[in-house]
């Protein structure tokens, strides 16, 4: 049986360790910094943890900060190379559809590179979610591989299980939200007054959402997510991740009212500039895999 390879881009938001460990391919995106009328562009390949804080400060600092998505000559180029290596067999992970068109021109792209090397195959897996949602999905993805299992086995499941993958992101900062088009400026203004905080999430089709608003800061939104955990109960042996936006300590907080009520203790990560420049610094979310699918 010919041993598949397994590839993402940097929305998956692992870290430099654990791609070099898992064998991993992978394709950075791009960042643009924007302060006045000065704008740096930065490939979206953090090497450390102190890099994710850094970028985090930059939003506090009143940087403007967009990531921009591969276009097509970066994906063939990239996929060019992976097959002029002799790889045969791959899987591709992008980030949600219903965030950007990515797996789309990653399709398009393979497709022009299986011209020139008709015996690669890549299977692109849009995972409706992205950061370490997407990042848990590669792993999975890795185990399977190093457990013998085919590309064909691999793809399916992992088209099978994102369904079940849960997301519950609080944000205490509305301004990006602002910026980023979910709410207006006026609920934005009306959201700081009143100290709210607004949980998000994404939905069947991969898009983010508002599923609740809670007035009382930081506790009560996580009061309101373990609540919401009565909705979804963990698949046995589920992996549980506590992710934050450069807020250790309210990621702390959620870890542990999460082990009261579940004895389950989440993975603790930091997250990317993927949906950090959505969410703003502060934030924290709550990933799992449910029995359940996604509503």
């Amino acid at each position: 049986m010919e041993k598949f390879y397994v590839s993402t881009d940097s929305t998956a938001d692992l870290f430099k360790s654990e791609i070099e460990e898992l064998k991993v391919f992978f394709l950075p995106l791009s960042i643009s910094y924007t302060k006045g009328d000065t704008t740096e562009v930065k490939p979206d390949n953090f090497q450390s943890h102190e890099e994710y804080v850094e970028f985090f400060n930059k939003l506090r600092n009143g940087y403007v900060v967009k990531t921009s998505m591969n276009n097509n000559y970066i994906h063939e180029e990239y996929f060019r190379g992976i097959a002029k290596q002799g790889v045969k067999k791959l899987i591709h992970f992008t980030i949600s559809s219903g965030l950007a068109r990515t797996k789309e021109v990653a399709a398009q792209a393979i497709e022009e590179v299986r011209k020139e090397y008709p015996d690669f195959e890549c299977v692109v897996i849009d995972p409706l979610s992205t950061t370490v949602g997407q990042g848990l999905l590669v792993r999975i993805a890795c185990e399977m591989r190093d457990g013998g299992k085919t590309l064909e086995e691999t793809a399916e499941y992992c088209n099978k299980i994102k369904h079940h993958l849960q997301h519950y992101i609080l944000v205490s900062n509305l301004d990006y939200l602002k910026a980023g088009g979910r709410i207006s400026g006026f609920a934005a203004q009306i959201g700081k007054l009143a100290k709210l905080t607004i949980t998000i999430d994404f939905d069947k089709d991969g898009k983010l959402c508002i599923r609740n608003k809670a007035i009382g800061g930081l506790k009560k939104g996580i009061s309101n997510i373990v609540k919401g955990l009565t909705n979804h109960k963990p698949m046995e042996n589920s992996r549980c991740i506590v992710a934050h936006t450069d807020n250790p300590t309210g990621a702390e907080m959620l870890a542990k009212e999460i082990e009261k009520v579940s004895g389950i203790v989440p993975e603790i990560r930091i997250i990317g500039p993927t949906i950090g420049a959505h969410v703003g610094p502060d934030g924290i979310a709550y990933i799992f895999l449910s029995e359940d699918t996604r509503k």
